[in-house]
């Protein structure tokens, strides 16, 4: 990745012998930075909304839904191009 972005997955393997050939397991998660972020956010947006008057929940709700959306649209868009750069590097299907 030529460019800084905090929602690039962290990636371990493992590589597993098949017979002729080898099976790479990979996993990507979420930078614990990202995690603790997102955990810090909600729970400052739950202390907010709770304080709040009854009509500010729906809100809160959605704001917090938005928040975990954005997450994750961040993380999955950069997982699938780190997945496209890793079946290339090895060359697999």
């Amino acid at each position: 990745m030529g460019y800084r972005n905090s929602f690039a997955p962290l990636v371990e393997g493992q590589v597993h012998e098949a017979g002729r050939f080898s099976r790479i397991a990979v996993t990507m998660r979420p930078s614990v930075i990202v995690l603790v972020l997102l955990g810090f956010f909600a729970l400052i947006f739950s202390t907010i909304f709770i304080s709040m008057d009854r009509q500010m929940v729906l809100p809160g709700v959605f704001m917090l839904a938005l928040l975990y959306v954005m997450v994750l649209a961040g993380f999955w868009f950069e997982a699938n191009k780190l997945e496209q750069t890793l079946r290339k590097i090895f060359q697999a299907t």
